[in-house]
């Protein structure tokens, strides 16, 4: 049976999908240098540098460099997906019936599967098992650069890939997913139920229950919170090191390269670790010292109802679906319409609000590059565009010199007539 609204056909995703609803994007998440999203119908698209094959297409070109994401098809995932996360050269999806997949590089075990084969890059992720996370269904993941983890429906969490310097939390540096199953190493001993993982390049952050904030993995420049220079999750597990001092109750955890951020339940935003690019939102501060709390809060302006970080950027979501950024301006990568970086010298309240032509839903900061999912469904992307992570079909930066709302919507689906 055909649609009866625009197409003819019985096709998701596609601009107008078989129910005769607009095909819409749902979640998005940036790695590296690449762009996913999931869209209503749990369909996953992908663009930017596929040189690994985590787009997820079988083969290991660019997308959105020269095309843009609406000349492709899904992603074969093997079935409907309901979350996407990014690592630096590799994708995860969470699909609706608690499997989850990972393609892209398989170097440390990353992906999973008990080797070290990449996936996605001369066959599709639908083709290769799900991970063996044993009986318990998964509830959420986060992939990290070099790292993924899963939470679990008891709030208990699994973490495999890289395992140097304590950032998986087995009490050891060694690989996991390399050579066995990650079900097989066993959950990691947080110490509390885990409700929301952060992963940074090098550690990982989780929220547990209670309010409280722990992490794990390299604890250079003071990114762990817990005010010393000794890598945690090494030869302890991240239990032994108790709650990150952040003062007061966390609701959400953001990892960046090499600083962390939180925002309390009061609306308050606190970061620290490395701050060179004005990333931890305390000018001056470029080399932290002490624990989470030692320089207070970030004054960003007003109660924020999200909080972002990426490599070397930080951003601040407000009630009104407005968005602040601080941090690194390289490639237009804080959306100011210059390369300047921002919160090195300047109070955090005073730096513009992004304009991005609308309210924003949520966002995803990447290692180059931002995208925003706006209350419209649109998705705006800025930053670095080599390869294409931007969608836009070329390889412009934008937010260097010009604005993000310059650049339009990012066309992720095919425009049909109503």
């Amino acid at each position: 049976m055909a649609e009866e609204c625009d197409d003819g056909n019985t096709a998701d995703d596609d601009g107008c999908d078989a129910d005769c609803v607009p095909s819409r994007v749902v979640q998005l998440d940036l790695g590296g240098m690449h762009t996913c999203v999931v869209t209503r119908t749990g369909g996953v698209r992908c663009w930017g540098r596929g040189t690994h094959g985590q787009l997820g297409y079988g083969d290991t070109e660019a997308r959105g460099d020269d095309e843009v994401p609406a000349d492709d098809s899904n992603v074969e995932v093997g079935g409907p997906v309901i979350q996407v996360s990014c690592g630096l050269d590799h994708t995860c999806a969470l699909l609706v019936d608690g499997g989850v997949r990972c393609w892209g590089l398989g170097d440390h075990g990353r992906l999973g599967q008990g080797n070290l084969d990449s996936i996605g890059d001369d066959e599709r992720p639908a083709d290769v098992p799900p991970i063996d996370l044993g009986d318990k269904r998964v509830v959420a993941i986060e992939a990290a650069n070099e790292h993924t983890c899963a939470i679990f429906e008891d709030r208990s969490i699994l973490c495999w890939g890289q395992g140097a310097l304590g950032r998986l939390g087995y009490g050891h540096e060694e690989d996991v997913g390399d050579d066995e199953s990650p079900a097989s190493a066993g959950y990691v001993d947080v110490g509390a139920d885990v409700l929301e993982l952060a992963g940074g390049a090098e550690h990982t952050c989780a929220r547990v229950e209670g309010g409280a904030m722990r992490c794990w993995g390299e604890a250079t420049y003071r990114r762990l919170g817990y005010g010393g220079s000794a890598n945690i999750g090494d030869d302890e597990a991240p239990a032994a090191a108790g709650d990150v001092p952040v003062g007061g109750r966390v609701v959400q955890v953001a990892a960046g390269n090499k600083h962390s951020c939180a925002r309390l339940e009061d609306g308050r935003v606190r970061c620290w670790g490395y701050g060179w690019f004005g990333q931890n939102g305390h000018p001056g501060v470029a080399y932290w010292n002490g624990d989470a709390s030692a320089h207070g809060d970030v004054d960003v302006g007003a109660a924020a109802a999200d909080v972002f970080a990426g490599m070397i950027l930080s951003c601040a979501r407000f009630d009104d679906g407005t968005v602040r950024c601080w941090g690194g301006g390289s490639l237009g990568y804080n959306g100011s319409g210059t390369t300047e970086d921002l919160g090195n010298d300047e109070p955090i309240h005073g730096i513009a609000l992004l304009e991005l032509g609308g309210p924003v839903q949520t966002m995803s900061v990447g290692n180059n590059h931002v995208c925003a999912l706006l209350d419209t469904a649109e998705v705006r992307c800025w930053g670095g565009a080599l390869y294409g992570p931007l969608g836009y079909g070329n390889t412009d930066n934008i937010g260097d010199d010009e604005l993000p709302v310059d650049a339009g919507p990012v066309p992720v689906f095919q425009a049909f007539d109503r």
